[in-house]
């Protein structure tokens, strides 16, 4: 099955791992995905408040609840979905679900 990226907005990665969320945004931009990440709650505020239209923020199993909450209050008054992923998570798999969900 071929997935491609549909004309939504770009993919918000948040996460606190930096090498995994520079990971996870090179295997989305390789799909065709244009991405934009943060690993703190200031900058992601900043992206958000920015006129950019964001088609779906993508939260990094490595990010506190404390600031899963915060991100899922601040993506239901964006209108943006928000996708949680797990610890393990195949390639394939989030990229098949980062196209589902814009």
């Amino acid at each position: 099955m071929q997935i491609t990226p549909s004309n939504a907005g770009p993919l918000l990665l948040y996460g606190r791992d930096p090498i995994l969320l520079d990971t996870r945004r090179r295997v989305l931009q390789i799909a065709g995905f244009t991405t934009d990440m943060a690993e703190a709650l200031p900058e992601i505020q900043a992206k958000l408040d920015s006129k950019t239209a964001y088609g779906l923020l993508i939260v990094c199993h490595t990010a506190p609840e404390q600031d899963r909450r915060t991100l899922r209050a601040l993506a239901e008054e964006a209108a943006i979905p928000v996708f949680q992923i797990d610890a393990l998570i195949t390639p394939t798999a989030l990229i098949a679900t980062a196209a589902a969900m814009r």
